[in-house]
């Protein structure tokens, strides 16, 4: 069952995912059908690989160049696809509509503001001693272009590969 269509009549304390939260595509109903599933002052934890990830959520939407996911619309991703990975069109076309959404850490604490109390929202990168160099060049070269598609999109996006999350339900 997936967590848009969770219910259950005994409130949990604990809601866990790891690598979860970026293939849920109604994020709105899964936050709400969370909120219901704990109880008051319940705790649930989500760490997830977001599709702003230098990897893209780890998905097989990554292109052959880098941050390509991100920069390319939906309309130049799928004629992309088609042009230069005929072979995985199928497979991932489907995964790009159906199984990963495109919300941003912005995007995601919206949603959960509305039911719950953040305790803990913090992103990691692999980026190591680069990073630096890496953000001069992502906010400069690759953000703005990817704000064209994503206008919540932020270089937090960009430089986290791996997004941790706490919340307290209401």
């Amino acid at each position: 069952s997936s967590m848009e269509n969770y219910a259950t009549p005994n409130p949990h304390d604990l809601i866990v995912s790891w690598d979860v939260l970026e293939h849920i595509i109604d994020l709105p109903i899964a936050f709400n059908q969370m909120a219901n599933a704990l109880k008051t002052g319940g705790i649930a934890y989500h760490e997830y690989n977001p599709f702003f990830a230098i990897n893209g959520g780890h998905s097989l939407c990554t292109l052959d160049f880098l941050f390509g996911h991100c920069v390319l619309g939906t309309k130049d991703f799928e004629r992309y696809i088609r042009d230069f990975r005929p072979q995985e069109e199928k497979i991932d076309l489907n995964f790009y509509h159906k199984c990963l959404n495109r919300a941003t850490r912005l995007d995601i604490k919206n949603l959960a503001e509305k039911h719950f109390e953040i305790l803990e929202f913090d992103g990691r990168s692999s980026f190591g001693n680069q990073s630096e160099d890496w953000k001069k060049d992502l906010e400069e070269k690759v953000l703005p272009i990817v704000q064209q598609n994503y206008p919540t999109a932020t270089i937090a996006d960009l430089m986290c590969d791996s997004v941790h999350i706490i919340l307290r339900k209401k």
